[in-house]
């Protein structure tokens, strides 16, 4: 009875390849300008055929990352940075000023109605001025870690670019932050108005505008 039972599996899903691509995700350097810390991210990518569908067969890929940290030429290490292996969409790993905490970044569309988010904007393409309620943000994840498993997660509603005024295409529904002091300030546009992250001390505060 087992047989027609593995024979339906492996007509359902076959795998057809996979694929690895290596990158330096972030590192950090002294005041010589060498690099002292080093990580190295991994990607996996496998290609599937799920061969009985309505639609036929129908191919699919999944991700998942490896992070490796190098200190001063010593033999790369493993290390887990919160559900790593099956988060790809982790961007540039920034060092922090005098500490050894890393930070990085994510962020995801969101198109919502939650109350949270309602701002008024006032687009500068759009003649005459007509300012309007809007609920288009990002979810801004910030990701705090070392490669001792320290890591703290923090999200945040953030405003998108192409709201107010023009970008360039592809750009329109990037999330406005920067990263300042030394990687250790995550300042964005919130609904709200514009916040400062402190990164350390795990605290949010109003930039006051004048």
């Amino acid at each position: 009875m087992r047989f027609p039972c593995l024979l339906i599996l492996l007509l359902t899903v076959s795998g057809c390849g996979s694929e690895r691509v290596t990158e330096v995700a972030g590192q950090r350097t002294n005041s010589q300008g060498e690099i002292t810390e080093k990580i190295t991210r991994v990607e996996k990518i496998v290609t599937h055929t799920a061969l009985l569908t309505p639609e036929g067969p129908r191919h699919y890929s999944t991700i998942t990352c490896r992070y490796y940290f190098q200190e001063n030429g010593k033999p790369e290490q493993e290390f887990l940075i919160g559900n790593s292996r099956t988060n790809n969409l982790l961007g540039q790993f920034l060092a922090i000023s005098n500490s050894p905490l890393w930070v990085t970044f994510s962020e995801t569309i969101i198109w919502t109605n939650r109350s949270e988010a309602a701002h008024i904007v006032t687009p500068e393409w759009v003649k005459p001025p007509q300012s309007r309620t809007s609920y288009q943000v990002n979810d801004l994840d910030i990701y705090v870690f070392d490669q001792k498993g320290f890591f703290r997660h923090r999200t945040f509603m953030a405003l998108q670019k192409g709201e107010e005024k023009f970008v360039p295409e592809g750009q329109t529904y990037a999330a406005v932050y920067t990263f300042e002091n030394g990687n250790r300030i995550v300042a964005f546009k919130s609904p709200k108005g514009l916040k400062k992250y402190d990164v350390l001390n795990d605290t949010v505060t109003d930039v006051v505008t004048k």
